[in-house]
């Protein structure tokens, strides 16, 4: 069982949304969509649109410390996915394109993938085709040093995989100085998926998601830092974590196409800050948790992880008190389901 989960402030569905939808409800995907206070009534074929005034009834103590007109409030979409019992919960964008594909992803109990095997940062984007891209949160420092590494085929099982990021065509996920300086659209190759291990890392962002449920902690979406760089954090904790697990991240080509909303790049720009200047610096202060502190439960993991990050100055203590409500909310929603956590 999988459920696609997005957050919307659009006013009526608009095409993108509706053929995802299509797509969705033919794949057997169940859709939760969060609205906020500026979305209008959506209507969703196979799913269902939660309002702001039934977010309330929800049952959620986070959805009381969520601000309002803010992409954080999809935490509460990832919530009532869980309570469904799902095997995979998928996450995307309101202006992102789904294709059959996308939801076809994990058909079958293994697959086969290029293993890149390294302890360097790797730029996802050079392995299908594109050498001129690099993904938001990607440190600028390391963008021209960067060379394809030898990658082995093999089969994996698909249970030992936490996530799956799929790279998006026409408007990929990059960076406002990109934008600013590249030319777009751009487009990528299909190719074998890449599984990153040892210690090989690159952002991954919330765009054509999808997440193992048993790791549905890692899900978590900050809430008290730029939403730019928001994703970017929760993608370097899930992969400190994940690693320290033995579970692994695979991206895949182009299974989706973005036609990307209306964006001010030079307010991008200013909320993007953070990545340009902390994303190298995030990764090794996560490099310091003792590895028994990421092994022994992924909720214990996550808040060591914040800690950690609270401690070197990159979140707020706000942060940690809505992890551990966000964790009450997953253990209650288990406990309901008579699932041990």
């Amino acid at each position: 069982m999988k459920i696609l989960v997005m957050t919307s402030i659009a006013r009526s569905i608009s095409m993108i949304m509706r053929e995802t939808f299509e797509n969705a409800k033919k794949n057997d995907c169940s859709i939760i969509v969060i609205g906020d206070k500026k979305t209008g009534e959506i209507l969703v074929p196979g799913g269902k649109f939660i309002s702001t005034s039934e977010q309330e009834h929800l049952g959620l103590n986070l959805f009381t410390h969520l601000s309002w007109n803010s992409y954080s409030r999809k935490n509460l979409g990832y919530l009532e996915a869980l309570k469904l019992g799902p095997e995979w919960i998928l996450e995307t964008d309101d202006d992102n394109l789904l294709s059959d594909n996308f939801f076809c992803l994990v058909n079958s109990s293994e697959m086969q993938v290029r293993e890149l095997k390294s302890d360097r940062w790797v730029n996802i984007y050079k392995y299908f085709g594109n050498d001129i891209v690099w993904p938001r949160g990607f440190p600028l420092n390391r963008i021209l040093e960067q060379s394809r590494l030898d990658t082995k085929l093999r089969a994996i099982s698909v249970d030992s995989i936490g996530i799956f990021q799929s790279i998006a065509n026409n408007d990929p996920d990059v960076d406002a100085i990109f934008r600013l300086t590249r030319p777009l659209p751009q487009i990528f190759t299909h190719d074998y998926p890449l599984l990153l291990t040892g210690d090989a890392v690159c952002p991954f962002n919330s765009q054509a998601t999808w997440w193992n449920s048993k790791y549905v902690s890692l899900m978590y979406f900050p809430c008290t830092v730029s939403w730019r760089a928001a994703d970017i954090w929760r993608s370097y904790i899930a992969t400190r974590i994940l690693q320290a697990n033995g579970v692994g991240i695979v991206f895949t080509g182009p299974l989706v196409a973005q036609e990307r909303n209306e964006h001010d790049l030079l307010v991008d720009f200013k909320e993007e800050i953070d990545c340009y200047l902390d994303a190298e610096n995030i990764w090794i202060a996560l490099g310091t948790i003792p590895q028994s502190l990421l092994t022994s439960s992924i909720n214990e993991a996550l808040i060591n992880a914040y800690e950690c990050l609270i401690k070197a100055g990159y979140f707020s203590t706000k942060e940690l008190d809505l992890v551990k409500i966000w964790i009450q909310d997953i253990n209650q929603i288990k406990s309901n389901q008579g699932v041990i956590s």
